[in-house]
């Protein structure tokens, strides 16, 4: 692929990945919760019952970051804290029912503003940029798969379809 061409698909894929995140912003702060609360509310949403320690490897944010961020998401009502029956010392992190209600709310936002913003465009051309970004993230999968140390664990999206 030319250069420029590369540099395009980041740019264009960074600017797409912001003004999603400016959609919900809105509805975050509502609950006075910052991009990094609801990153790490969304991995706790997607696998329930992992620790501080297990999101930290998978976000590859220091453990201290997501500490704090979960004790502020505790506090504010979104995260629940429950002891290992096994291991007393390990605590385990489990969304509430008000975390879920606002990752339905911020899901139902992010549609609400992607569907109007498509609807300025023909049906044939967001099908077939699907199709394509379906292409490119499986290439992304077999690259990641290949490079030293496997595949790291994804963060999904709640409602992520990217697999259909």
């Amino acid at each position: 692929m030319e250069p420029h061409l590369e540099e395009l698909l980041l740019e264009l894929v960074h600017t797409l990945n912001r003004r999603m995140i400016e959609c919900v912003q809105p509805v975050a702060r509502l609950h006075e919760l910052s991009h990094m609360a609801m990153f790490v509310l969304r991995i706790i949403q997607s696998s329930p019952g992992e620790t501080v320690s297990d999101l930290a490897r998978r976000a590859e944010i220091a453990k201290s970051h997501i500490s704090n961020t979960v004790d502020l998401l505790g506090t504010k009502g979104f995260v629940e804290k429950r002891p290992d029956l096994q291991d007393r010392r390990l605590i385990h992190l489990y969304p509430t029912e008000k975390a879920q209600a606002l990752g339905e709310t911020i899901l139902a936002e992010a549609h609400r503003s992607l569907s109007a913003v498509l609807d300025e465009v023909d049906a044939a051309t967001v099908a077939a940029l699907v199709d394509q970004l379906r292409v490119v993230l499986d290439a992304f999968d077999r690259h990641t798969a290949q490079a030293p140390g496997g595949a790291r664990a994804a963060v999904p999206f709640p409602g992520d379809h990217t697999r259909r």
